[in-house]
């Protein structure tokens, strides 16, 4: 009898029970996944963009009486503009092989007018007024150093405005309304696909006019910009 008792007992211990080997263990219910990949922003710079920004103009007028028949007392004034611009514009371009891009774009710069009167002596009056508006249409041509971030020249030819004009014994009216070449240096970085910021600094070559024995040099100096551009892929 005790023979048939053991011989139960070590069956019972050695036998696999079905109904515990098809339980799920809180063990074997745990998987391990792989970690999702973390989605980041790609950017491309292929597309129309709309521009907006703030920044500082800092440029040189000149008003010369350079054969002196008129005026005799007056030699020149000249005077350096700092002025706080702001900007918006347009453009759109392409980029090459993932590494170049190149596009155009048209920028309108407003600011205040700069007018300074009656700096000359022997006249009823006597005035030299900078313009507060500049338009410029350029070309730009960059590199790009990743995926987001862009180093860029631009060359452009922008609208230059100036004049100046004495009342007295003889009225002398010179104006300087002329198209100008620029270049511009920039760097560029990609927010998201929609969304770039720049930052840039351009300068400016002088406007030049004649009149009646007077010289009038106008808008010769550096701007610089920050803008926002608001980006729609083609």
């Amino acid at each position: 009898m005790k023979k048939i008792v053991i011989s139960v007992t070590l069956a019972a211990l050695f036998i696999p029970n079905s109904h515990a080997s098809n339980t799920v263990t809180p063990q074997d219910s745990f998987v391990v996944s792989e970690p999702t990949p973390e989605v980041t922003c790609t950017s491309n710079f292929s597309g129309i963009n709309f521009l907006l920004g703030i920044g500082g103009s800092f440029l040189n007028s000149e008003f010369k009486n350079n054969e002196k028949r008129n005026y005799t007392n007056f030699n020149s004034n000249s005077r350096h503009l700092s002025r706080l611009i702001g900007t918006i514009g347009i453009g759109g371009g392409r980029e090459i092989a993932h590494k170049y891009y190149i596009g155009s774009e048209l920028l309108f710069d407003f600011t205040n007018s700069k007018k300074r009167n009656n700096f000359v002596p022997g006249a009823s009056s006597s005035r030299m007024q900078n313009n507060g508006t500049f338009l410029s249409l350029g070309i730009r041509t960059g590199y790009i150093i990743s995926g987001h971030t862009i180093c860029y020249f631009k060359i452009a030819a922008s609208h230059s405005k100036a004049k100046a004009y004495i009342h007295g014994a003889k009225d002398i009216s010179v104006k300087a309304n002329k198209i100008v070449p620029s270049l511009t240096l920039g760097a560029e970085k990609a927010f998201c696909k929609k969304y770039t910021a720049r930052l840039e600094g351009e300068y400016r070559f002088k406007s030049s006019k004649k009149a009646d024995g007077f010289q009038l040099k106008a808008n010769d100096g550096f701007n610089i910009r920050a803008l926002v551009s608001y980006n729609v892929h083609y």
